[in-house]
């Protein structure tokens, strides 16, 4: 008998991420389709969303790991990006790690039109990331690009502090300083407006590129205001801008988005105004959803 859960092919739907009372169904449909394989030097290859390869260090112990043994990671953002990457669409992973959100957004704007413009400045990363893109039925609609993006107005070169056994922690040596097991590297940096064509409107952007978001902010400008329905999914932590973080939350603002904060379940979503987002803990790390609002 056909499961509804599954196409004629057997691949996982991703529309039913959009029911979030399906969660737990939904969990255990992934992970009893997640698969993998040692393919040598550290390299792992899995079955991610019951439908997607993916190329894995088998050294991390963070995202790598879980998605290794579970095929599916931070299911709250997951079912967030799947009510909201619909077809069509134009969208952006900036911090794209392996490519797990690049293949879940691949696989909602459909193969009609649309593109996924996915970024990764850990080149290790990248050329897994790469290899995923290259297995996977998505390669016409995917461009990858190794480089870290910031607020500047040329290519330049930062270093980028990084760990082996977690990867998705690695962050420009000016967010945070290096700590005694991180390894240090010299990325490629540009700015976001530099990077997507003029004249391409953006849909929906992710962001997590620990500590770098308020450099993504200044350095996509053109891009934001060439995108008038734009909605941005964005990681949040005061504590990463000490000295800027208020004038950070006032310019988006100030550029017409709302601010929802994504919760554990999505009847717990909550809108938070500059003074209820700096009031969280200096500490907290936490995803927002930035929603631009009609004029």
């Amino acid at each position: 008998m056909e499961d509804s859960a599954f196409d004629k092919i057997g691949n996982f739907k991703l529309s039913r991420l959009k029911n979030t009372d399906l969660r737990l169904e939904n969990r255990k449909l992934i992970t009893e389709k997640c698969r993998n394989a040692y393919l040598g030097d550290y390299k792992n290859i899995c079955t991610v969303l019951g439908r997607f390869n993916i190329y894995i260090d088998s050294r991390d112990r963070t995202i790598g790991m879980h998605l290794l043994t579970k095929g599916y990671w931070e299911i709250q953002i997951t079912e967030c990006i799947a009510n909201h990457v619909a077809r069509g669409m134009n969208v952006i992973d900036l911090g794209a790690s392996y490519g797990y959100y690049t293949l879940l957004m691949a696989g909602l704007i459909g193969h009609e039109s649309g593109h996924v413009y996915s970024f990764e400045a850990n080149p290790f990363v990248y050329d897994m990331l790469a290899d995923t893109i290259e297995v996977n039925p998505i390669k016409s609609r995917v461009k990858a690009t190794n480089v870290a993006i910031t607020d500047q107005n040329s290519p330049d070169f930062m270093s980028f502090n990084y760990r082996i056994d977690s990867t998705m922690n690695g962050h420009l040596d000016i967010c945070k300083s290096k700590s005694e097991r991180e390894q240090s590297i010299t990325v490629n940096t540009n700015c976001l407006d530099n990077m997507i064509p003029t004249g391409t409107t953006i849909d929906f952007i992710k962001v997590d590129i620990e500590g770098a978001e308020y450099m993504f902010w200044k350095g996509s400008q053109r891009t934001r205001e060439e995108s008038p329905h734009l909605k941005i999914l964005l990681e949040f932590n005061a504590n990463r801008y000490p000295d800027s973080a208020g004038q950070f939350v006032q310019e988006i603002i100030d550029d017409g988005f709302s601010i929802k904060l994504i919760q554990k379940t999505s009847d717990q979503d909550c809108y938070l105004s500059k003074d209820e987002l700096l009031s969280l803990p200096m500490d907290s790390h936490v995803m927002l959803l930035l929603e631009k609002q009609p004029v």
